[in-house]
């Protein structure tokens, strides 16, 4: 095979949080007869350690290649692989000169039996969550890849990942997808602020001027870096910071300190909400110490507190005020119909408002 040949096959990759849609894309691209679409075959990082300055084949490179994919089959089923093309392999020359670039380009042919050696393909495309976290690395080699970011909403993306067929998904908790999906997002997010930067130095092009333009128009959503004083819990904030997550022993991630971690435990919508509790009760009080959520509360039941006063102070007024809003609403007509609004103060406790059975109105 003429290894050159591989220079002209485009790729690109999707990242983005798992739980995103990126498989269904994924399968949905495979259907072009001229694109191969791999859905999450880690390839790439695996050997890039080792290989991503290889100049020639050797014997070890052609070792480790077939190891890995016995390894592979004998983990991964997925209908879109065919039998792998052993012979792509078995036909390297010792010595023949190859990069990394072509390598990969290599395997991902491999994978996909007859149709991986068809002439008609010129795009490959590698649906990885985990590449998110290589953006840097797989510039390098492919420097002229372009990136499809599939960003869920939070909901759906926590929504999905209870509903998981996959019971070590079902284990964690909230919380930990919470910072899973915020890590994504503030990586894909880097290419952003490198757009901002060169925008304000008069060095953006034409067609990078427009991405910026679709980015902020599309990706409303955004971490947050750390400032303020909204802390964790400080033994959370020490796990993080110093990588001890599940996340740790994944070869896919940055292992070279490539961004402090401490940026990805704050979380956007729990900024958002000391905000509003501040902004609607005028309550300036720091949100920190070990149970910051704790803190919250309290400034939302004493929020709460201020609110029955205002309410008992104004008793009949509310009352009246209420009558005359269904009136005018529902167009009752003048003396058809009467009724009254009483208002009542119930226990502001944790459960008010759960109970199983509402409360049932009077015969009066």
């Amino acid at each position: 095979m003429d290894l050159k040949k591989l220079d002209d096959i485009k790729i690109n990759f999707i990242i983005g949080p798992g739980r995103s849609g990126t498989t269904l894309l994924s399968v949905m691209l495979n259907e072009y007869p001229n694109c191969i679409s791999a859905p999450e075959i880690h390839h790439f990082i695996f050997f890039y350690k080792k290989y991503h300055r290889i100049s020639f084949v050797t014997d070890e490179l052609v070792k480790d290649v077939k190891e890995f994919i016995n390894q592979f089959y004998s983990l991964k089923k997925n209908p879109l692989f065919g039998t792998f093309n052993s012979f792509i392999i078995d036909k390297l020359k010792m010595g023949e000169s190859i990069n990394y670039s072509q390598l990969t380009k290599l395997i991902y042919l491999g994978l996909y039996g007859e149709k991986g050696i068809t002439s008609e393909i010129n795009f490959i495309i590698d649906k990885n969550p985990f590449y998110t976290l290589q953006i840097d690395k797989i510039t390098e080699v492919f420097p002229q890849a372009k990136f499809i970011a599939l960003i869920r909403d939070y909901r759906g993306y926590a929504l999905s990942i209870n509903e998981s067929v996959n019971p070590l998904l079902k284990k964690k908790s909230i919380y930990y997808h919470a910072l899973v999906w915020n890590m994504y997002l503030e990586i894909i997010l880097k290419a952003k602020t490198k757009l901002e930067r060169k925008l304000s130095e008069g060095t953006i092009t034409k067609n990078e001027r427009s991405l910026l333009k679709e980015i902020k128009s599309s990706l409303v959503e955004a971490p947050i870096d750390y400032e303020g004083p909204e802390r964790m819990e400080p033994g959370i904030e020490r796990k993080i910071t110093s990588k001890q997550t599940p996340f740790n022993q994944n070869p896919a991630l940055p292992q070279d300190g490539d961004k402090d971690y401490i940026e990805v435990i704050s979380s956007k919508r729990f900024k958002d909400s000391v905000d509003k509790v501040r902004r609607y009760l005028g309550d300036t009080t720091a949100i920190q110490g070990n149970n910051p959520m704790m803190g919250l509360m309290s400034t939302v039941m004493n929020g709460l507190q201020r609110i029955v006063q205002v309410e008992s102070q104004n008793k009949e007024y509310l009352e009246r005020l209420a009558v005359n809003l269904v009136v005018k609403e529902l167009g009752i007509p003048e003396g058809s119909l009467q009724f009254d609004a009483q208002l009542v103060h119930g226990p502001m406790a944790a459960a008010q408002g759960m109970q199983t059975e509402p409360q049932q109105p009077s015969d009066e």
